[in-house]
């Protein structure tokens, strides 16, 4: 039985390689969108980050949020070194990555908001860009899962644009914040704005 079963084995391995790499190469390349992990991966992100931000709320905590950070977005940048694929017309992102593009950007925009993560952020996406450019010269562009972290990145940092523009004369928070980079802290904001509203 188990002679039979090498047999076979070798016989498929042998196949495979008579077929060569050319014929080998579509079947490879056809890389789907990850749903599962994407979906799994922004409710543990979601569920993990906010929650840890309403149970610990000392100032050492909010101090180390940034570095605990690095790691994810190191996993995430080498995570999208390996979404790419040969340049073809069905290359775009599909109508499920679209559902999840706005609470993942949405996460995106806490983490560098309440993490005061944007200089990760920023250079993250700066080496997703030139990790882009890369491999355009050897005629391979983002899959799906390329694309939904490109999106993501580009509507996240809309996103902190625009908070950052609305709050940009606020002198409170600007006192809060001093420095070149204003990214103000949603917490900061709801702590001084918005809880004021709630306990009048």
């Amino acid at each position: 039985m188990q002679t039979s079963a090498r047999k076979r084995h070798a016989a498929t391995a042998i196949c495979s390689r008579s077929l060569g790499s050319a014929q080998l190469e579509p079947v490879l390349s056809k890389s789907g969108f990850y749903l599962d992990l994407w979906l799994v991966f922004t409710v543990q992100s979601w569920t993990l980050d906010v929650g840890r931000s309403i149970v610990m709320v000392s100032a050492v905590t909010v101090s180390l949020s940034s570095s605990r950070y690095v790691p994810l977005f190191l996993v995430l940048l080498l995570f999208f070194s390996g979404c790419f694929c040969p340049r073809r017309p069905e290359a775009r992102m599909p109508p499920a990555a679209w559902m999840l593009l706005v609470p993942n950007a949405a996460y995106y925009w806490y983490i560098i908001t309440e993490g005061q993560t944007f200089i990760l952020f920023i250079f993250t996406f700066f080496a997703m860009a030139a990790t882009v450019m890369h491999q355009r010269r050897r005629d391979l562009v983002p899959d799906g899962n390329g694309l939904f972290m490109l999106y993501s990145f580009s509507a996240a940092l809309v996103l902190v644009a625009v908070w950052v523009a609305c709050l940009w004369g606020d002198p409170v928070l600007r006192r809060k914040h001093p420095g070149l980079i204003y990214v103000p802290q949603p917490r900061a904001f709801y702590s001084l704005h918005l809880g004021r509203v709630t306990a009048a």
